[in-house]
């Protein structure tokens, strides 16, 4: 039987996407063959900022941060109205 993660049911059932549940999600989507490159901002708990990203040319993981910038932006633009 897989042990119960008690913070991320809390999290789940208050609609709180995490860390785990976003990668998890994330490694389903690129099992079924829905994704084809990824890049990522991590943020440890000492405050220090990490990136990664798979393989692709400087200019394509650029345009994908600069798309994921925007995709945050839009979405703090829907929730003032």
């Amino acid at each position: 039987m897989k042990p119960i993660d008690f913070k991320e049911k809390k999290a789940e059932s208050e609609g709180i996407v995490t860390a785990l549940r976003l990668i998890k999600n994330l490694a389903m989507a690129i099992e079924r063959g829905e994704i084809e490159s990824v890049v990522y901002v991590t943020k440890k708990p000492t405050g220090e900022v990490g990136t990664g990203y798979s393989q692709g040319s400087p200019l394509e993981i650029l345009g994908l941060l600069r798309c994921g910038e925007e995709d945050v932006l839009d979405s703090m633009r829907l929730r003032k109205c």
